[in-house]
C-alpha cells in the first residue's frame, strides 16, 4: 500500500506528524500511524496526477506491476480516476456525497470503511479457509 499525492512537498511529513501513515525510513523506531510502502509527493518527484508516470513511480518502489487488480483510491474524477485508468490501474472513486458526474465505468465508495468492508468480503469469498 502506498500514497500518491499531488502536494507541495510536505505530504510525507504531514501524514507522519498526524499519525496517519508513514513510509519507514529508519528515523523513528515506532512512529504512530500505519506503515506504507511508499509516499509519493508530486512536488518532490516532479510529475503529478493524472500523469500515469507518478503511479508508475509508486508501483516501482512497491515492486508491483501495473494491472487492473491494483486499486487506486482517490477523491478526484479528473486526477485520481483518470490518472489510475491511464496507468492501467483500477480506480475507486471516494465520493462521499454521490456527486460524481460520470458514475459509469469505475467503482464508487462513500467512505474508506466501506471500501475496507468490500475488500474484506471479497477476500473471504476467495479464501474458503478464512470463513
Amino acid at each position: 500500500m502506498g500514497v500518491v499525492s499531488n502536494s507541495d512537498g510536505t505530504v510525507q511529513a504531514e501524514l507522519r506528524r498526524l499519525g496517519v501513515c508513514y513510509a519507514p525510513d529508519g528515523t523513528e523506531p515506532h512512529p504512530a500511524g500505519v506503515p506504507v510502502g511508499v509516499v509519493i509527493d508530486s512536488a518532490v518527484v516532479g510529475v503529478a496526477k493524472p500523469d500515469p508516470a507518478i503511479f508508475g513511480l509508486a508501483l516501482d518502489v512497491l515492486g508491483v506491476p501495473a494491472s487492473g487488480t491494483v486499486l487506486h483510491v482517490g477523491d478526484s474524477l479528473r486526477y485520481d480516476v483518470a490518472g489510475a485508468l491511464a496507468a492501467g490501474l483500477q480506480p475507486v472513486h471516494l465520493d462521499p456525497h454521490g456527486f460524481c458526474p460520470a458514475p459509469d465505468g469505475h467503482r464508487h465508495v462513500r467512505t474508506l470503511a466501506e471500501l475496507a468492508q468490500d475488500l474484506t468480503a471479497l477476500s473471504g469469498r476467495r479464501s474458503p479457509a478464512r470463513r
